[in-house]
């Protein structure tokens, strides 16, 4: 009996961990160790193609010995394209310290495919990595009231009165008085000349972001 229970044990301790998620916090301080990696003295351009097949990320995306996304040969990137390549390699990071393998949540590849079209999002979901991350079963979005419980290495989708949007990953809160006026965040985009990080604040302005479609999310469980 001993020995079957060990057995039993054993199989499960090497199935679970290709299906579990970090824990809360965990993953934000694997998305902060890639994110220092990347160089900011423009090595990485922003550069937004109005055609082909290149999913803006700087390097190839590698998942169960298959090339999934291509990186490009300039080292460019688009937003959600390097936030979906800093979520994949944390998520390998993570495996790797956990000493498992590199399993999304347990998906294949046809699964992280998929996750990544809902990061892109579409013209009927604005919230783009909100629905990978939440929808998908992989972590938690923070409501406006729990805003100042945000951490480094949180993702946010943000969207401007203008219309136009941008995938980022959350730094800190810009505050006056105790209020929340805007945020710092890591991304890519033509301001910072590339990989960078840059201050954006809510308002009415055409150029400011809107708070009613502002979605920040944390990959891993949600702390008790």
């Amino acid at each position: 009996m001993r020995s079957i229970l060990t057995v039993t044990t054993l199989i499960l301790a090497s199935l679970a961990p290709q299906d579990a998620i970090p824990k809360d916090g965990d993953f934000n301080r694997q998305v902060m160790k890639i994110v220092e990696s990347y160089p900011t003295d423009g090595t990485h351009a922003y550069h937004w193609p109005k055609s082909g097949t290149w999913r803006g990320c700087t390097r190839d995306l590698n998942y169960g010995g298959e090339l999934l996304f291509e990186g490009d040969a300039e080292k460019r990137a688009y937003c959600c394209g390097l936030t979906f390549e800093v979520f994949f390699r944390a998520w390998e990071a993570w495996c790797r310290d956990e000493k498992v393998p590199f399993k999304i949540a347990g998906r294949d590849a046809a699964g992280v495919r998929k996750l990544q079209q809902q990061w892109f999002g579409s013209s009927d979901d604005k919230s783009c990595l909100r629905t990978a991350i939440v929808d998908g079963g992989l972590g938690f979005e923070l409501a406006e009231k729990d805003w100042k419980k945000a951490k480094p290495g949180d993702f946010v989708q943000l969207w401007r009165n203008s219309g136009s949007g941008h995938s980022v990953v959350f730094i800190d809160w810009v505050e006056k008085n105790g209020r929340i006026q805007g945020l710092e965040y890591w991304s890519v985009q033509k301001s910072t000349r590339g990989i960078g990080r840059r201050k954006e604040m809510f308002g009415e302005g055409k150029g400011d972001l809107d708070r009613t479609k502002f979605w920040i999310c944390r990959v891993g469980t949600k702390a008790k």
